[in-house]
């Protein structure tokens, strides 16, 4: 569209989000005029999943909705998931695994939905469209893909389908059960792997995704083995290739690379926890205490011991000031830069891992 704030003949996209400004000068995201959406970080147009499901023989009509999931360990705020509604044609009755298998041939995985239900007629508003808000949320019983549901027979099986049950919202699963057809995705495998993990189990995502049920999993899940605590790694590392591009384009002042994220917690964090997790970020991911230096034009990495008496946690009190001035006041606010020493013949950088928090629930790092 033409752009009304720049020079003549400019454009600018039209993004489709509703926003309003604040007292602040911030904007806040307030929803979608128009039926995209946002699930697990990619952008779907409902309108085409919807018309995807349309063109299969089995279906008379179709709606496609985004529903909360359940909160879970890995998502303590819960997540999104599509759930495709769906009117069969007469003489037909569709299933889970057949109307996947049908956008499957058009439509990337992200898009399919993870559920479906079966609906005698879409609810419509006094104006003959579509009430959204009045479709259900979809049958929590699961679909099985056999002559019926089969119980768990081994200890191994009941442990992998209660995971199983608890990561896909689902009363039960049963060993015969396929784990996609009951909803799941890439991402809710990762989840799946995490939890058997967490439950002393030893398994991969691959070894999901060439064994899609509960029965067939058992069979290559293995106890997980103590193998002690590794130690740190320490002492003279090779650069990597992405490290020597870094330091070859980046020659002026290499130790001002910074990355940073904005997190908002929904309560106050327990400091002293904080401050530990992040001190335990520094002995266990070794890459973070790497140092640098410089001598004759090369560099050369060393991975030093953890000394345990860096701080690596600021607080930054803002509650004193009025609402409008926090936020400038915080983006002002002195960071704590990578620590760098010069002298003859050398110089000498690294990684630096901290964080700042302010009362009020936001911190970054």
């Amino acid at each position: 569209m033409a752009d009304p704030f720049g020079p003549a003949g400019g454009r600018m996209y039209r993004t489709g989000d509703v926003v309003r400004w604040t007292g602040d000068g911030e904007l806040v995201f307030l929803g979608r005029a128009d039926d995209q959406v946002k699930v697990r970080g990619f952008r779907i147009e409902l309108g085409e999943v919807e018309s995807a499901l349309r063109r299969s023989p089995e279906v008379r009509e179709a709606v496609v909705a985004v529903r909360e999931t359940a909160p879970t360990p890995e998502q303590p705020s819960g997540g999104k998931r599509l759930v495709g509604y769906v009117v069969p044609a007469p003489g037909t009755s569709p299933t889970a695994a057949s109307l996947r298998d049908v956008l499957g041939r058009t439509l990337p995985s992200h898009m399919v939905p993870s559920a479906f239900a079966t609906l005698d007629a879409l609810p419509l508003t006094a104006n003959g469209k579509v009430d959204r808000r009045a479709l259900p949320d979809p049958d929590p019983a699961p679909v099985t893909s056999g002559a019926g549901h089969v119980a768990p027979r081994t200890p191994m099986e009941r442990r992998i389908a209660d995971i199983w049950a608890d990561v896909l919202g689902l009363e039960r699963v049963g060993v015969e059960d396929n784990f996609f057809e009951l909803g799941g995705d890439s991402i809710l495998s990762i989840q799946v792997v995490s939890r058997v993990r967490q439950a002393g189990l030893r398994l991969t995502t691959k070894d999901l995704f060439t064994h899609q049920t509960v029965a067939g999993l058992a069979t290559v899940a293995t106890t997980e083995r103590d193998e002690g605590r590794a130690e740190p790694v320490t002492g003279a590392l090779p650069l990597t290739p992405i490290q020597r591009w870094f330091f070859a384009t980046h020659t002026v002042n290499p130790r001002h690379f910074n990355q940073s994220t904005l997190l908002e917690l929904h309560q106050e964090p327990d400091e002293k926890a904080l401050e530990g997790a992040l001190a335990a970020l520094l002995v266990h991911h070794d890459a973070l205490r790497t140092r640098f230096t410089e001598h004759g034009g090369e560099w050369h990495g060393h991975v030093p011991e953890p000394d345990g008496d860096g701080a690596v946690l600021d607080r930054h009190d803002l509650s004193g000031l009025p609402p409008g001035r926090r936020t400038r006041r915080w983006r002002r606010r002195p960071t704590r830069s990578t620590r760098a020493s010069t002298w003859a013949g050398g110089r000498c950088c690294g990684p630096r891992c901290s964080a700042s928090a302010r009362p009020g629930g936001r911190s970054s790092s």
